[in-house]
């Protein structure tokens, strides 16, 4: 669950569910903090930094807590404790215990791109000279040189259209995840989370009109699909899970909607020609922009069908202001 904070310096819990859709949310929250304690907030996290996002990752017998930390000191950007945990324990009927503090990296923003992506005990990120990893467990993480996984992706038969800086990055399974745009497609590629191996070509789509940019932010919603939200907007879908693709080639990407600024996805129970069917239900924001002025503003859904394919968007929710995308979970 990600969770995105403008200013605040610290993390607060309060045990009271939240009424919105994303039922992970309040999901994750009861599992940090279980029914039967007091109704008061806590910090359990701090930085010296305005905290720009934070995410719970669940674990048994301890949930951690991972976020990111930004601030300008003097011509320089640097970057402190980059999503590292912070684990506390939630005993029934007992109180939330803030754990200690560790792994953490104080970095120049120069030396480690932004947008860094947690992978066991590495950080990986997207930056002008391929995929970067730092072991974020080594004594000499704040100095060490970034390991480089990947300059670009490698095909036989497909060019790459060259790392974007600033792509989002997501870890499946033991493999690293990232998106390659250039002015006329895009790309899906993955390799190995550790050195060595080779990197696989999963998806890639052509596409008209105003520049990608770069992949904003990837999610998986099955075992074998994800989703990708570009930087202008556009939401597709992709399968992940193929690793032979120098032989069949990638799959295409769908394009779901067009001008998304958020987006989740969860599992429901719904018709398909009169029966039930289990499915993913994509929700996603159309038509928000920042200027005060915005024009209205849709909340939209998308269901998978029983045979692959996906239902036309329905409007759920419509408002003459616009909805900020701030809250992707």
């Amino acid at each position: 669950m990600k969770t995105q904070m403008k200013n605040p310096m610290k993390i607060q819990v309060k045990p009271h569910p939240p009424a919105s859709f994303l039922n992970s949310v309040a999901a994750g929250l009861l599992a940090l903090c279980p029914l039967g304690l007091p109704a008061q907030e806590k910090t359990v996290a701090t930085a010296p930094a305005p905290i720009e996002s934070f995410e719970i990752v669940p674990g048994y017998p301890r949930n951690g807590l991972e976020y990111q930390a930004r601030a300008e000191v003097g011509v320089n950007s640097v970057y402190y404790g980059l999503k590292y945990p912070q684990p506390w324990t939630a005993v029934i009927s007992g109180t939330a215990v803030q754990g200690a503090e560790f792994e953490v990296m104080n970095r120049q923003s120069t030396e480690l791109p932004a947008r860094g992506t947690m992978s066991g005990r590495y950080l990986v990120a997207a930056g002008n000279n391929g995929i970067l990893r730092f072991d974020r467990q080594a004594a000499d993480r704040n100095t060490q040189p970034a390991a480089i996984l990947a300059t670009s992706g490698q095909h036989p038969f497909f060019s790459a259209a060259g790392i974007a800086s600033s792509s989002d990055l997501i870890a499946i399974g033991d493999r690293i995840y990232w998106g390659e745009v250039d002015g006329s497609r895009i790309q899906v590629w993955s390799h190995p989370a550790e050195l060595g191996g080779f990197s696989v070509l999963h998806a890639q789509t052509t596409y008209s009109g105003p520049a990608a940019g770069y992949i904003k932010r990837f999610k998986q919603f099955s075992a074998t699909e994800s989703l990708a939200l570009t930087q202008s907007g556009a939401l597709y879908v992709f399968r992940h899970d193929d690793l032979f693709t120098d032989l069949t080639g990638p799959t295409a990407m769908t394009l779901l909607a067009t001008g998304v600024t958020g987006f989740d996805s969860r599992e429901e129970t719904y018709s398909q020609g009169g029966f039930p069917f289990n499915g993913i239900a994509v929700y996603f924001t159309v038509g928000h922009t920042l200027q005060a002025d915005s024009p209205p503003a849709t909340v939209q859904r998308r269901r998978q069908t029983n045979l692959g394919g996906w239902t036309t968007a329905a409007t759920l929710f419509s408002t003459g202001v616009g909805i900020s995308g701030h809250y992707d979970s």
